[in-house]
């Protein structure tokens, strides 16, 4: 079973351009590929730029955090089987939201850790004394809100 999924992926890679090497896409490749190494990365060789946080690599595109690239539907969602590529679970570790410049606001303010956190509602860490929550599942941060009651009399 895992060798026909292996050989079914590997016939609609070449059919849509083949896989790039790694870290390229040439021109004898288009569509949409995941990075082998990092789940939030992906490669669309149908463009020739390139980022900031990584010049001279075409066509490399980071999800916006939460979302991580799926190999499969060829689009960034939230619920993403990754197998061997790393996810990062700080949204503060992806290139794009960190700080190219100087005077940056700190990352963590609007992309606060949940590593170590169970699955929940907590406190905004560095929104000490104020209403504001974060909610994080599966170690990630998903979502600020106003804290309910309940969290903020603990």
């Amino acid at each position: 079973m895992i060798f026909r999924l292996a050989v079914l992926i590997s016939v609609v890679a070449i059919a849509y351009g083949g896989l790039p090497d790694v870290g390229q896409c040439d021109e004898n490749s288009a569509g949409l590929f995941p990075h082998p190494d990092e789940c939030q990365l992906y490669f669309d060789c149908s463009s020739i730029e390139t980022t900031s946080w990584q010049p001279g690599v075409k066509g490399l595109r980071e999800c916006e955090y939460p979302k991580l690239f799926d190999e499969f539907s060829r689009k960034c969602m939230k619920n993403v089987q990754c197998g061997s590529r790393k996810v990062k679970k700080n949204g503060c570790d992806y290139y794009t939201n960190q700080c190219q410049g100087n005077h940056c606001r700190p990352c963590e303010l609007d992309f606060p850790k949940c590593e170590g956190l169970k699955d929940g509602t907590y406190p905004h860490p560095l929104k000490k004394g104020s209403p504001q929550c974060i909610v994080c599942k599966n170690e990630r941060f998903i979502v600020e809100k106003t804290c309910p009651v309940s969290v903020l009399s603990t």
